[in-house]
């Protein structure tokens, strides 16, 4: 089992997606429920994955799914969707994407000041 790098990449993207549309774990599992069944399925998840702008190609979509499934019942559980998003990293996609979360404010006018230690690029 395990996750392969993709797919790790994948559920991390999912994750800052939900952040940054200010969802919790919660409201996204009610967001991508589509029919309010208590589960999700793989067209309600791909569907949704569109609706929140996660840069997921449809198949990616699919095995994040089925990988996300545990008990292989073809749904996720609000359990297995909150066990993976609880293992998810969105920092790391908001980094690498160069998108900042709007709570860090805006780094123009900053000057620096509480924005940690200074590096030398600030000084020169």
């Amino acid at each position: 089992g395990g996750m392969g790098q993709g797919m790790k990449e994948a559920l991390d993207l999912l994750g800052a997606s939900l952040a940054f549309n200010g969802v919790t774990v919660d409201q996204g599992f009610d967001a991508f429920d589509r029919d309010g069944d208590g589960k999700v399925g793989p067209k309600d998840f791909g569907d949704s994955m569109v609706g929140i702008n996660a840069p997921l190609a449809p198949s990616q979509a699919r095995e994040l799914h089925a990988l996300l499934d545990k008990d292989g019942d073809g749904f996720l559980s609000r359990g297995e969707w909150s066990d993976a998003l609880a293992a998810a990293c969105p920092e790391n996609v908001i980094r690498s994407q160069g998108l900042a979360a709007p709570a860090a404010g805006s780094a123009a006018g900053a000057g620096g000041e509480g924005a940690g230690p200074l590096s030398p690029d600030d000084i020169a």
